[in-house]
């Protein structure tokens, strides 16, 4: 089974990965929309895909009543490594899958669970907003699968940015998490799930409108500027090593302004 993904380069409609971008690096993010480059994967990103390839297919073998068939699963992650051209350890990849229908899948009723569901819907103060859940169960939970080198924290924007989608939709969401594939020494499943109350829809909320704000005074602000200056967006990464393999570091052929290049003269 080949799983195939939409090609969303072009898509203008807020998402889940914008407001993920802005939360890691306002920065980054204004400089993908004044100087946009094209996407080259890496090790990290496919191996994210692979995977994300394989659950899908056991997820949507469980969805309607099918045993697991894990060759299956491992077809569909080997396909995004062979389209990406990335080297990467393919065994580990297989072992995430192997985990998954071990650890993860005895802990949900996966029945009628739909993966990669395309939802569009106006969000009153948002605009339009267009996502693809990972998964969402049969009683509406919602789930993103991720992998990464540390644990991820529960509640996030782009959980909450799915809640709010999912339930503009039409559809009351009581939970959202993560099914993160956690790559240390000895990785492992993490099940993090958050309620969707009142509180996660107003905070959720108020940080994509930090965004849409954001997005809408750059525009006018640089409407009748020779060259784009960023009044906006000029938070830097959440982490320093997101500087490391990101396209606008000048070590990397980019324009960025804020990435640290080399030691400082005053370091000890």
């Amino acid at each position: 089974m080949i799983v195939v993904r939409d090609d969303l380069s072009q898509r203008t409609a807020l998402s889940k990965s914008v407001l993920t971008a802005f939360e890691l690096c306002e920065t980054k993010v204004w400089n993908g929309i004044h100087d946009p480059r094209p996407f080259v994967p890496n090790e990290k990103v496919t191996f994210g895909s692979a995977v994300d390839a394989g659950v899908e297919v056991i997820v949507k073998s469980l969805s309607s009543g099918q045993p697991v068939q894990l060759d299956r699963a491992y077809a569909a992650a080997a396909f995004v490594v062979e389209r990406d051209e990335v080297e990467l350890v393919f065994s580990d990849v297989e072992h995430a899958l192997d985990e998954f229908d071990r650890d993860v899948t005895p802990k949900f009723d996966w029945a009628l669970a739909v993966t990669q569901a395309h939802l569009n819907a106006e969000i009153e103060g948002l605009g339009e907003s267009d996502g693809h859940p990972d998964i969402i169960l049969g009683d509406n939970r919602v789930y993103d699968v991720k992998t990464s080198a540390r644990a991820k924290d529960v509640p996030s924007l782009e959980l909450g940015f799915y809640a709010l989608l999912v339930e503009a939709a039409g559809a009351p969401v009581p939970a959202v998490g993560y099914l993160n594939w956690v790559r240390v020494k000895r990785p492992y499943w993490q099940v993090a799930e958050v309620p969707v109350n009142d509180e996660l829809r107003r905070w959720a909320y108020e940080k994509a409108a930090a965004y849409v704000r954001a997005r809408k005074a750059d525009a006018l602000l640089n409407a009748n500027m020779p060259t784009a200056l960023n009044f906006t967006m000029a938070g830097g990464p959440k982490f320093d090593g997101l500087c490391r393999d990101c396209p606008w570091n000048p070590a990397l052929g980019g324009t960025c302004l804020i990435a640290l290049q080399g030691e400082s003269d005053d370091a000890a």
